[in-house]
């Protein structure tokens, strides 16, 4: 199983932010902000447009004055699209949610660009188009390289990139550097791209097969709240598989990644290890 999530999670999103001495409505939209990025690293792969309503409905708030004031943050770009894509306090309009990534995209923004290469992976709300897609994750993944503290959506562009590489999506197919860029997402803190540096030791895509190393990196990404890490980790330990039997620590892992919405971590016939593999 490959993981391509394009999320951000807690760690990414919040580095940038500052919010000191800020009013009653920068405060609603820190909270806000802080909602929406523990969702989408909770969900893994999408947040369900009717969580966003919720949270809104429930601190009685007005969607089309909030739209209006996160247009004046400084992630106006971000919250912008989301309020376009989850069709809150609005009607749905995909062509400007597109518009704002282009828009984000053109004026430098990592996190744009890579949202962006996102649409044209995904063939969403315009043609597909993986080589337009590619350039757009490549140029947010290299800005990581020149600018230390950039916004960090570069991390998610380099998991990206690492998928684009392991399938041959806009660029021929190089398991080589699939696994180069998997690893330089994984290093930076990505969950996502952790579990992907698992599954390159676990298959042996792009470098040699290393159960050891493979639990390890599985081991990274639960601890960071990714469930598919947990789930792993939990079966490896179950399992013997690079490490020696652990009942107690496996179920942990199980239990967490049943608590995270995982699927039901308790059966082991769920397992999303394949068998192929040999066994250290």
């Amino acid at each position: 199983m490959k993981i391509k999530s394009r999320q951000i999670n807690n760690s990414d999103m919040k580095s940038h932010v500052k919010l000191k001495n800020i009013s009653e409505r920068d405060l609603f939209i820190k909270n806000l902000f802080e909602f929406f990025s523990e969702q989408y690293n909770m969900q893994q792969y999408t947040m369900a447009p009717n969580v966003i309503k919720k949270y809104l409905r429930d601190n009685v708030k007005n969607p089309i004055k909030i739209l209006h004031n996160l247009i004046q943050h400084p992630l106006q770009y971000y919250f912008s699209t989301v309020i376009h894509e989850s069709n809150t306090g609005q009607d749905q309009n995909l062509n400007k949610a597109f518009e704002i990534y282009q828009k984000s995209a053109n004026k430098g923004n990592l996190l744009g660009q890579c949202n962006l290469g996102n649409c044209y992976m995904s063939e969403m709300w315009v043609p597909k188009n993986q080589i337009k897609g590619f350039h757009w994750y490549l140029n947010s993944a290299i800005g990581n390289i020149f600018h230390e503290n950039s916004c960090t959506g570069n991390i998610i562009a380099s998991n990206c990139l690492g998928y684009s590489f392991e399938n041959g999506e806009g660029i021929m197919k190089n398991l080589k550097l699939a696994f180069e860029w998997y690893m330089r997402s994984a290093n930076s803190g990505y969950s996502i791209a952790q579990c992907n540096v698992g599954n390159c030791y676990f298959f042996e895509i792009g470098t040699t097969q290393d159960n050891k190393k493979a639990f390890e990196w599985y081991r990274r990404a639960a601890e960071n709240d990714n469930t598919f890490g947990q789930l792993q980790a939990g079966l490896f330990l179950l399992d013997e598989i690079g490490r020696p039997k652990d009942i107690i620590k496996g179920i942990y892992y199980l239990n967490k990644a049943k608590e995270n919405g995982g699927i039901d971590a308790t059966d082991k016939n769920s397992s999303l290890i394949q068998k192929k593999t040999k066994i250290s």
